[in-house]
């Protein structure tokens, strides 16, 4: 998947977290051979947590040398920069995870799994190209800012529904 990132950007991303289901001695044994190659710093979680669990402290101090490959893992996730990596990823996804079911989920009969798939394609699609984020004063992460309204007599408005109508899309008519 990395690798496909950097394919499609044409940079090697400088962080990378990873879910407990991929932590194996393999992937691991890849992580530091891509941290070497293109400085890639990886964060996989090595265990789950409990809901409201805390992650426990770093032990200070030197790593021990016998250390292995999954413990220096778990040690660097506890120190401040694997902590602030993860709460920035939980951040971002379960705003995008609720955002699905607020807006899409929670309105839509999922028919099968192809229903399901084409219905979260075309909510990303919306999400990517259309919806107005906040943190991007109003515009979409694919689209540039939008040019300020100046006449709103000339602004007509067009609809465009997605996802089987359960959500519509707005855009000023040509």
């Amino acid at each position: 998947m990395l690798d496909q990132s950097a394919a499609n950007t044409g940079i090697h991303p400088r962080q990378a977290l990873v879910d407990a289901g991929y932590c194996s001695e393999a992937n691991l044994a890849a992580a530091a051979a891509r941290k070497d190659e293109h400085g890639t710093d990886t964060f996989m979680a090595t265990g789950r947590l409990a809901h409201g669990e805390q992650v426990p402290a770093a032990p200070r101090g030197r790593i021990p040398k016998d250390a292995t490959a999954r413990e220096r893992m778990a040690r660097k996730l506890r120190a401040k920069p694997g902590r602030a990596a993860y709460a920035r990823r939980n951040a971002i996804m379960e705003r995008w995870i609720g955002s699905v079911r607020h807006e899409l989920l929670n309105r839509t009969l999922i028919w099968n799994h192809e229903h399901l798939r084409q219905i979260l394609h075309d909510y990303e699609l919306h999400h990517n190209s259309h919806r107005p984020h906040m943190s991007l004063s109003a515009a979409a992460p694919l689209k540039p800012l939008p040019p300020n309204v100046t006449d709103l007599d000339t602004l007509r408005i067009r609809r465009t529904r997605r996802a089987g109508g359960v959500i519509n899309e707005y855009r000023p008519a040509a």
